[in-house]
């Protein structure tokens, strides 16, 4: 396979990298940092799990209903989302984290979080809210 070299920034919105199951996600995350420059950004957004974790959440933006059961030891969540628009439902499962959790990964996977909001263009620093569903994160390579 052939090197494509280092990128000044890696992008993943949508929470791909909570759908990577938790006992693998360290491997993925060093693989994107050797792609990363030295210096590159990686943008990233994962769901958060924590107190007052949310079980039920509507997204009036995209239409979408999203029902959600924590395994608390696992951090795994199954996640049922209802589309208004088109009467259909699918049905997911993905990872959480806490905040601490996530810095400590990106930590050990050789980046270092500059900051993480609740929104993409990142004008507040930490979160606007007191119960995130997601947090976009920032690091640097």
């Amino acid at each position: 396979m052939a090197h494509l070299g280092a990128f000044d920034l890696i992008y993943s919105i949508g929470n791909v990298i909570s759908h990577v199951q938790k006992e693998r996600i360290r491997p993925v995350l060093r693989k994107i940092r050797r792609c990363c420059a030295d210096g590159g950004l990686f943008l990233f957004d994962i769901f958060i799990i924590g107190p007052g974790f949310q079980e039920e959440f509507r997204d009036d933006r995209l239409g979408i209903v999203w029902k959600r059961k924590l395994g608390a030891a696992t951090g795994k969540i199954d996640l049922q989302g209802y589309f208004t628009d088109f009467a259909v439902t699918q049905h997911f499962q993905v990872w959480g984290y806490t905040v601490e959790e996530a810095v400590t990964m990106l930590q050990q996977t050789g980046f270092t979080a500059i900051e993480y909001a609740d929104g993409l263009d990142f004008s507040p620093m930490g979160t606007a809210t007191g119960n995130p569903v997601c947090l976009r994160f920032r690091a640097e390579g």
